[in-house]
């Protein structure tokens, strides 16, 4: 229930987006902490008031109230969130619909969770420039609740927001000792390599598979789903009298590169990546023949060839997501050290055992990352 009360609020609210908690003039500058930048703290708080005001102004708030107490306010189905998860926090979210697995999860709904991600990574940062890293610690573990079960695209995206809050919260070393441990357990679970192999498997049969068979069977069927868009006469009907042996060879093309090629650049069980297992990545800009095959590739509309691109793109976004968890697992560590001696150690090795064993290593070449 809170979750979709949440999912309602910012899907009726237009003004409480994705896009209004990153754009300027509409919710208030937080400024680039990798940057130095320090925020106006009375600015913030005057604008969100004011903000308040104009978005709710039936309801009359107390003049002292801090910034994330405002921002509670103008959506308080976050702190139900927040309430829902510390009293149940084994039990997933409902979402409203039956939900076996991340690929009976709709495009709407999928969206509209990720939607969310923004809104709480927002709240995150306003808790820990009022000093109250519990509830930004609280706001990071509801949104990799909501992220389970998504695709690992969604995941990644919706940790890429996470990890922005936790990296400024070590900045500002607002983290204290217990915080720092939830952070790294809770980021260990975190297993893109894993998801990654998964949605490959789920893409080809469950998408790429069905499409081509489709396509093969009703040539019509790929400009229908369009709605008003209508191609050149002569292009349907080239396809139309397409050899059904061209579909059947890009099929094949799409089994060697999602089950031969793609699915083997990650070996999740030693937590490595290997980008060489691809033997003609795609190029770098994407079109109807991304791999650069020639006649036919050249030819197919882009819905049929698409993927061909964009799973090599999700590949290195996946890698570089899972070497920022890896990096601010250890980062959380190392001020867990530093809040212990006041000092960072001279060496990674001198964080094991004492701040957990198993210390992420390097994807690429499974080798010890440098301080």
């Amino acid at each position: 229930m809170a979750l979709r009360k949440a999912f309602d609020r910012v899907v009726t609210y237009e003004w409480l987006t994705r896009e209004s908690t990153k754009r300027a003039g509409s919710f208030p500058y937080l400024g680039k902490w990798q940057e130095g930048e320090r925020p106006d703290l009375p600015a913030i708080q005057s604008k969100l008031s004011q903000l308040y005001r104009e978005k709710l102004p039936s309801i009359k708030i107390p003049s002292d109230l801090k910034s994330i107490e405002l921002y509670d306010l103008l959506c308080p189905a976050l702190g139900d969130l927040r309430a829902a998860n510390g009293s149940h926090p084994l039990c997933r979210f409902a979402r409203g619909e039956e939900i076996q697995n991340s690929w009976n999860v709709s495009f709407l709904l999928a969206r509209g969770l990720m939607d969310l991600g923004p809104v709480l990574s927002y709240q995150e940062r306003l808790a820990l420039l009022d000093n109250q890293p519990g509830i930004a610690l609280a706001d990071m573990q509801v949104g990799w609740k909501i992220a389970s079960g998504l695709l690992e695209s969604e995941v990644r995206e919706i940790t890429a927001e996470q990890l922005d809050g936790i990296n400024e919260g070590l900045e500002r070393h607002s983290w204290n000792d217990q915080q720092l441990v939830v952070l790294d357990d809770d980021l260990g679970k975190i297993d893109l390599l894993s998801l990654y192999r998964l949605e490959v498997r789920g893409q080809f049969a469950c998408s790429i598979i069905p499409a081509l068979d489709h396509f093969r069977a009703d040539r019509y069927w790929l400009w229908d789903r369009r709605g008003t868009y209508e191609p050149p006469r002569g292009y349907r009907l080239f396809f139309q009298f397409v050899p059904n042996g061209w579909v059947d060879e890009l099929k094949a093309t799409y089994t060697k590169y999602f089950l031969f090629e793609a699915i083997h650049t990650v070996d999740s069980a030693s937590h490595r990546v290997f980008p060489n297992k691809e033997e003609n990545p795609p190029s770098s800009s994407p079109g109807s023949d991304p791999r650069g095959l020639g006649p036919p590739y050249d030819m197919w509309p882009e819905e049929l060839t698409w993927s061909l691109y964009h799973r090599h793109g999700d590949f290195m976004q996946m890698a570089y997501t899972q070497v920022q968890i890896d990096q601010a697992r250890i980062a959380c560590r190392l001020e867990r050290y530093y809040l212990a001696h006041d000092e960072y150690p001279a060496a990674l090795d001198s964080l094991v055992p004492s701040y957990g064993s198993d210390l992420p290593h390097d994807i690429m070449n499974g080798g010890t990352l440098p301080l």
